[in-house]
């Protein structure tokens, strides 16, 4: 964790996510925040619960790219419905445009409650290197993976490199 918190009692969960910033942005001074974040770029993070059954849609700029997490059951997710079970990752299309507004369609399937994170952040378009925990932009080296929306989930162990 970075930054002053309170004790931790009980289990819990840490997900991090790592921004690319914009090139204007870069050296911006870090700060600790506590709430409400403040963001540089555009992003999103829904936290999905859905009863076995139920379904729902989460509406998406087109600008941005973006993974479901599943935590609990199994999902059903966009129009191929490509099933994604629990600790899998599943990253989201990129579109043909950038102007306007989509959806993804999360549908909980089987007989338990389905948790799902979604994240996704408008695409800054520049290069990715990522050695152990630091990531940095360079111009030789990109690691972006697109797969389709919900196209071969991997294993978060899976999802390094």
């Amino acid at each position: 964790m970075h930054g002053p918190s309170e004790p931790v009692v009980g289990k819990m969960r840490v997900l991090q996510l790592g921004l690319t910033l914009p090139k204007q942005d870069r050296w911006t001074t870090p700060d600790d925040q506590i709430s409400p974040t403040r963001n540089h770029v555009p992003v999103t993070l829904v936290d999905v619960r859905l009863e076995p059954g139920a379904s729902m849609e989460q509406s998406i700029p087109l600008s941005h790219h973006g993974f479901a997490y599943v935590l609990e059951g199994t999902v059903r997710l966009g129009e191929k419905q490509t099933s994604v079970g629990i600790g899998q990752v599943a990253w989201l299309d990129r579109p043909s445009t950038s102007e306007g507004q989509g959806a993804l369609r999360i549908a909980s399937v089987g007989t338990v409650p389905a948790r799902v994170l979604l994240y996704t952040g408008e695409r800054q378009n520049v290069p990715i290197a990522q050695h152990g925990p630091s990531s940095a932009t360079r111009a030789s080296t990109s690691c972006a993976r697109t797969s389709g929306t919900g196209a071969d989930p991997i294993d978060a162990s899976d999802a390094r490199g």
